[in-house]
């Protein structure tokens, strides 16, 4: 999944792959040196099957993990801690606990039945949430509204197919709002280079700009679907077995 879009970045080079299974490792290993030989580049990939040791090699600066959700936290927490800059899948995290989140302990809902709330912020701003609105986002304002979504993109097979405006990624009540361009004041929200998520990631680490995901949105996007009713909140931690989990990073 990420190391495809991650051998199409010119600025970086794959000089390692680690996993458990030793045929996983290798196959790795020649897709890897497979690429750069149809690219003219010399490259020897080495191969760990303990992560661990991967994060000793001397000349990675950077890693990747795509492993299962449940072992997402600890390498990510090593790779940290080893100085590493990281690209991680979602979850961030298994468990909220594992994130080192603090919630509510009351004021929580579940999202997964009918829903409406409203958050209205200090600057006169009301922000509705509700199952019976199409999923995306549409902001509202005096010239009009902007509707922006996935759009026809589907990223599972149960996703739903999308009808109207939300077949289309990005909508407005006048067309010429999307063709206006911003303003020296206008907010500037951040934006992928050519839409593509590994180029921001490699982006970020040459020149220490903060990516369009940092830890802390990354963890709070995905731990919220958590939380909510009585089963999901006795979730939010579990029982560690040593020596693996993050309890025995802490000392």
């Amino acid at each position: 999944m990420d190391m495809p879009g991650i051998l199409r970045q010119n600025a970086a080079r794959m000089v390692a792959v680690c996993d458990l299974d030793s045929l996983r490792v290798a196959d790795a290993k020649e897709l890897v040196e497979g690429h750069y030989r149809n690219n003219k580049v010399s490259l020897t990939v080495a191969t760990y099957g303990d992560y661990r040791e991967a994060l000793q090699h001397p000349d990675i600066n950077a890693v990747a993990v795509s492993t299962p959700d449940h072992w997402h936290a600890e390498p990510v927490i090593a790779a940290a801690l080893a100085g590493k800059d990281i690209y991680v899948q979602k979850p961030l995290s298994m468990t909220i606990a594992e994130g080192r989140a603090e919630f509510p302990k009351s004021g929580l809902w579940n999202v997964h039945g009918p829903y409406h709330i409203e958050a209205k912020y200090a600057n006169s701003v009301t922000v509705l949430i509700e199952d019976k609105l199409p999923n995306g986002i549409r902001f509202e304002g005096s010239d009009g509204w902007i509707f922006v979504t996935r759009g026809a993109e589907r990223m599972t097979s149960s996703d739903p197919n999308p009808t109207g405006s939300a077949s289309k990624s990005l909508v407005a009540s006048n067309p010429d709002i999307l063709a206006t361009p911003l303003g020296a004041k206008d907010v500037r929200l951040h934006e992928s280079p050519n839409g593509d998520h590994h180029l921001d990631w490699i982006t970020s680490i040459q020149t220490r700009k903060p990516a369009v995901t940092s830890a802390e949105i990354g963890h709070r996007s995905t731990s919220a679907c958590i939380t909510g009713d009585a089963a999901a909140n006795a979730m939010r931690s579990r029982p560690q077995r040593a020596p693996c989990g993050i309890d025995h990073m802490k000392k």
